[in-house]
């Protein structure tokens, strides 16, 4: 039966309806689909670049070095750190390739194990290691489906060496679309059955109106039934609410457990909707609405919420407009608020990373200057709000050809294909004025369909500032490479070629820059061999520690050898670039000859230490021993005076105080061997200077040597300390004994001689001077030339370590310079040497021998105090005060004197005093009596020397003084002097 006019046009009409649903939606499944693939294909790309980032923080450059893949010192082969850094980060899938073997992985079998030792195939093998390039698409891993990001590893050559791969599961991001193409598809499907049902219903019209009423109705029940959505149906009246089938499997409920009734289904509603349910209700009611909508919480069977999207629509009404009875549909929508959460979830995240990010992000509409959003650190960077950068457009820069710059970015971008990024650097401006520079990375981009321009602005203030540092530093250090005093090399670690060295390497080692440069440096080095030890020495100390140190010999370019400081510093290269070694040379020739004379005076001084310490040892030794000879002279003095001449035991008595004084000659010289004392010229005899040192020269010498004295008959009397004229002779006698290992002839000869004046000294003008010399010859191994020019600087010796200090020939000399005279050496290698001394000779009265007189004792009445530590002097003291007609008081220290004097002073005439004595010193003692009577009279007596005591601070110049051992006569004539003097 042919179909009329309004028929066929419900069925074009509806034919038409069914394409345009089945063409919407395939085109929204497509979308949908594109959206997901497009988000997984950014997601990749950061994936990736975050990867890649975390490999080049362990260094590079990254190489197959012992059969493992090494970035910098990081070995990555079963080394999962990374790998399960991106997991950490994104949850995704990431390995590391070794060639085409997985070393580094967070993918894992089925027995739980990493994946490591499996091989790369198909296309990404041959895109990746084959062509070296990026590879983007999808792959299956032990059964599941990803979509891959994969890029090649390059060495320091850009060779491929190894691949990075970073999967996220299909299922993550196709998850939606699946779901979303069940519910498109069946809602097609019910859309198409409906048409079909409608034009059968059409095409049957001519039916009866009650059968066509019954079908459409069987019909649209079976839809209903067909449908995913409930029915409800309300009695406004009676609360009777009634529930058809499809309840049951949304909620889960028995068909008997849903009971009839608005009570039990607000039982079902959530606390929190039920309100706003019945407030939608009642406003629609008292609005006299037919259609209300409105979603809720209902309870499941299992006891969770299942979100409900009610329909409703009032069928019947009462006489005042009232709906009476409602119906409507009820659709589970719980997948729906589950995605629409999860999307919600995804903004957050993504505002959260957007807002954490460390550079500012602006998104503008398309390639306008609209801002459309912007990231926190975009409000920090320019001190603006995110409203007011929202109103801003293209203000945030500070240099006027900022438009030029980003107007041929974005045009270049245009035509890039894919619209690639483009990077470029200008000045911004923030909101406060400040001027800074920016880095900005533009990229355009799709953003819910629409096309943006991502603006990625990164601070570079401080790069920039350190790049001007880092200028100035080069210029700075290559300043201080040109004027360093140090030589200084740069040298190729493998070939150890010199690069370039500085001013000082070419005046230390002779060679200009352009003879080192280009050369190896073993020309530097003593031999081959010496530069192959040097090598091999750096080499195991960059491995332990990172640099070496060390002292050794180098070579000039004349051959000359030289000690050196050296310190090597290897710095690995960049990229193709060699390592490189910094390399210090420091020329320490005088330093090695410093310490060697520092070694030597140190030793020369232990060496002066210890004869000051037996200096002083002999001291003591005299000081004590004066005091025994004085008792000795004393008593022996006493029993001559009181013997006759023709006594048989005259001549005895004589030869023992010959053998005293020749004793005590000995201490003299023991005092003179350890004392300090000040220049005190006397006119004094040479002949009897050198006969007083006999005995104790003898001393000196030892046995195997033979010592013959020649004097001048007549006297050679010179204006000299006695003392210093005593160590001169010491000090050459010592010499020439060591000049003697073997034993030999030592003579000492004094003699006069006239000398032209400017044979000692040229710089005198012509004349004649009489001298008396005193020389001392050995008969030793001698002087070469070059040892008599230094023989009198101070701690030149020519003896072994620890056997001369090297003073005594200086110490000579200065005191012969200092009594006006000169010394002179004479001296062949084999025959000897002698040395002479020549001091002027003196004709003065003064030095005429005195007339020996009888001695008569000189008797006095005066009381006289006596301090003397040692018993036996002061019993000789006061037997000889007492005999001269003297009152003696005895104290045995200086304390004891001090009490004593005081208890006497009024009667005491003289105090005499010992300068060494325990509990209080002869000095103390003195100056505690001075000030009970300051005109008190005092002589002072020592076993040491005036000049001795003097330096120490004990005894001041004027005062009266005695030397110990004591002589009768003099001491008695001292006495009566001191006592007579006025005060």
């Amino acid at each position: 039966m042919p179909l009329n006019k309004s028929t066929r046009f419900i069925f074009l009409y509806g034919g038409i309806a069914a394409a345009a649903i089945s063409l919407t939606t395939l085109f929204s499944l497509a979308e949908i689909r594109g959206d997901a693939l497009r988000q997984a294909t950014m997601l990749q790309e950061s994936h990736i670049r975050t990867f890649q980032a975390l490999l080049e923080e362990k260094g590079q450059p990254v190489e197959v070095i012992g059969g493992k893949l090494v970035a910098g010192n990081y070995v990555l082969n079963g080394n999962s750190e990374l790998p399960d850094k991106v997991k950490q980060i994104f949850g995704g899938t990431a390995t590391i390739f070794m060639g085409d073997i997985r070393v580094a992985t967070n993918v894992l079998k089925e027995d739980g194990s990493r994946a490591t030792g499996t091989r790369l195939v198909g296309p990404a093998h041959d895109t990746v290691l084959l062509k070296g390039q990026a590879y983007r698409g999808e792959t299956v891993i032990f059964g599941v489906s990803y979509f891959a990001a994969y890029n090649p590893l390059r060495n320091s050559r850009g060779e491929v060496v190894g691949a990075l791969f970073v999967g996220v599961r299909q299922d993550d991001f196709l998850a939606s679309y699946k779901r979303y193409r069940i519910d498109v598809i069946a809602i097609h499907c019910v859309l198409i059955g409906a048409f079909f049902v409608l034009t059968q219903l059409l095409l049957r019209q001519r039916r009866k109106t009650e059968r066509v009423l019954r079908e459409s109705e069987e019909r649209l029940k079976l839809v209903l039934e067909g449908s995913t959505d409930a029915l409800w149906d309300l009695r406004v009246d009676s609360k009777e609410l009634t529930f058809d089938h499809r309840w049951v499997e949304i909620l889960g409920y028995q068909s008997g457990e849903m009971r009839r009734g608005v009570d039990f289904w607000q039982q079902l509603v959530h606390p929190d909707d039920l309100p706003d349910m019945l407030a939608i209700y009642r406003a629609a009611a008292d609005n006299h609405e037919s259609h209300f909508r409105a979603e809720c919480r209902l309870l499941s069977c299992s006891g969770g919420w299942r979100w409900i999207l009610l329909r409703g629509k009032a069928v019947e009404w009462d006489p005042q407009g009232r709906p009476v009875r409602m119906t409507g549909t009820a659709t589970d929508i719980t997948e729906r608020k589950a995605a629409e959460e999860a999307l919600r979830s995804s903004e957050a995240n993504y505002r959260a990373i957007f807002d954490a990010s460390h550079d500012a992000i602006i998104v503008h509409a398309g390639a306008s200057d609209i801002i459309l959003d912007v990231n926190r650190r975009t409000c920090e960077m320019f001190g603006y709000s995110r409203q007011e950068l929202l109103d801003l457009a293209g203000e945030l820069t500070a240099s006027d050809d900022f438009y030029y710059q980003r107007g041929a970015a974005l045009e270049r971008m245009k035509n890039a294909p894919g619209g690639s990024s483009h990077a470029l650097q200008w000045m911004a401006r923030s909101k406060d004025g400040r001027v800074f520079w920016v880095d900005v990375d533009l990229k355009k981009t799709i953003i819910g369909g629409e096309e943006r321009l991502l603006e990625v602005v990164r601070d570079i203030s401080e790069r920039k500032q350190a790049e001007t540092e880092l200028r100035q530093s080069h210029r700075l250090l290559q300043i201080v490479f040109s004027s360093l005093n140090e030589a200084l090399f740069l040298l190729e670690e493998g070939s150890r070629v010199v690069i370039d060295c500085n001013t000082s390497a070419e005046i230390m080692f002779g060679y200009t820059r352009a003879e080192l440069v280009g050369f190896g440096s073993d020309v530097l080095y003593e031999d081959r061999e010496a530069a192959e030890t040097f090598t091999r020495q750096a080499e195991l100390a960059y491995r332990e520690r990172g640099f070496f140190t060390t002292e050794f010999r180098m070579k000039r370019k004349g051959g000359e050898v030289f000690p050196s400081d050296h310190y090597c510093n290897p710095i690995p290269g960049d990229g193709n670039e060699p390592s490189l070694i910094v390399y210090v040379v420091r020329d320490i020739t005088e330093r090695k000859r410093a310490e060697d004379d520092r070694t030597l005076l140190e030793s020369q001084l232990r060496q002066a230490q210890k004869m000051e310490a037996v200096g002083q040892l002999a001291g003591g030794i005299a000081h004590d021993f004066n005091n025994i000879l004085t008792a000795i002279i004393g008593y022996g003095h006493l029993v001559l005076m009181n013997m006759q001449s023709d006594n048989p035991s005259h001549r005895h008595v004589e030869q023992i105080l010959a053998s005293s004084e020749r004793a005590a000659g000995l201490t003299q010289g023991l005092l003179a061997f350890s004392r300090k004392q000040e220049s005190n010229p006397q006119p004094v005899d040479l002949n009897g200077v050198v006969r007083n040192m006999r005995k104790f020269l003898e001393r000196i010498i030892g046995e195997d040597v033979e010592m013959q004295i020649a004097v001048e008959q007549q006297a050679l009397t010179v204006l000299a300390d006695t003392g210093q004229l005593e160590q001169v002779l010491m000090n050459l006698v010592a010499n020439a004994r060591d000049a003697m290992p073997d034993g030999g002839v030592l003579l000492i000869r004094t003699g006069l001689q006239e000398v032209p004046l400017n044979v000692l000294d040229r710089s005198a003008s012509p004349g004649q001077v009489r001298y008396a010399f005193l020389s001392v010859t050995d008969t030793g191994a001698g002087m070469a030339e070059n040892i008599r020019d230094k023989i009198y600087e101070p701690f030149f010796t020519t003896k072994e370590v620890g056997k001369g200090t090297g003073l005594g020939l200086s110490i000579a000399y200065g005191i012969v310079k200092q009594h006006n005279g000169y010394i002179r050496v004479e001296s062949q290698e084999g025959k000897g040497t002698t040395f002479r001394v020549y001091l002027p000779l003196i004709e003065s009265e003064s030095a005429a021998a005195e007339i020996a007189k009888p001695f008569f004792l000189p008797y006095g009445r005066e009381t006289i105090l006596v301090a003397e530590d040692d018993e036996e002097v002061r019993n000789l003291d006061r037997f000889l005060l007492e005999e001269c007609g003297h009152t003696v008081i005895e104290a045995v220290n200086g304390a004891d004197a001090v009490e004593k004097f005081s208890a006497n002073a009024d009667s005491v005439s003289l105090v005499i005093l010992d300068v060494v004595m325990p509990k209080m010193n002869g000095r103390q003692a003195f100056e505690e009596i001075r000030a009970l009577r300051p005109d008190v009279r005092v002589i002072f007596m020592s076993g040491y020397t005036s000049e001795i005591v003097s330096a120490k601070g004990v005894l001041d110049s004027g005062l009266d003084f005695i030397e110990k051992p004591i002589i009768p006569k003099i001491f008695l004539r001292k006495v009566r002097e001191v006592l007579d003097k006025e005060v």
